[in-house]
């Protein structure tokens, strides 16, 4: 099976078109996601009918947690403040279910893709808020390879990474 790791689309359904442009070209069968679909651009709602026709497993970002708090009225100057109005219009935008759905991702998933054991988080497997950068210390890099998992997809630094140990990876797609 062919996947496609994608990480921080932030309502940004332009570059998600290409992205998934580029996937069909390349006959991915299955999107990872990790997280944060929502915030910073205007278009969610765009975004997820963007996926619509994909299979994709996904987990919540900040930005979901976020969605889930602006909505329970919790956050919401400070949200808007640091992050500006992407989560607001999110708010607006999004059918009940499309939030529902958004809000009940899960903060890690683990599964089998043609016997490898994948790995899905956001910020970190131990932190879903946690930055890990491509400079971060031995010692962070190290937690990753903790659980044995072939693969472990993450986001939230928007940079890119890929980390190999003993046929072990950790990749963040930027």
């Amino acid at each position: 099976m062919k996947v496609a790791l994608l990480a921080d689309i932030h309502g940004n359904a332009l570059a998600l078109y290409a992205v998934l442009k580029a996937a069909r070209i390349n006959k991915v069968d299955k999107l990872l996601i990790a997280g944060d679909f929502v915030g910073y651009y205007y278009h969610p709602d765009q975004v997820l009918e963007l996926l619509d026709d994909w299979k994709w497993e996904a987990v919540s970002g900040n930005h979901e947690v976020m969605l889930a708090q602006w909505i329970n009225g919790i956050n919401q100057a400070e949200i808007l403040k640091k992050y500006g109005s992407g989560i607001k219009k999110a708010n607006q935008l999004l059918t009940s279910n499309q939030i529902e759905l958004l809000t009940n991702l899960p903060s890690k998933c683990k599964s089998q893709i043609d016997n490898y054991s994948v790995l899905l988080c956001h910020g970190s497997p131990w932190d879903q808020d946690c930055y890990v950068y491509p400079d971060s210390t031995e010692q962070v890099h190290q937690q990753f390879f903790k659980d044995k998992h072939d693969l472990v997809v993450y986001g939230h630094t928007h940079y890119p990474v890929i980390w190999e140990q003993n046929n072990q990876y950790v990749v963040n797609p930027g």
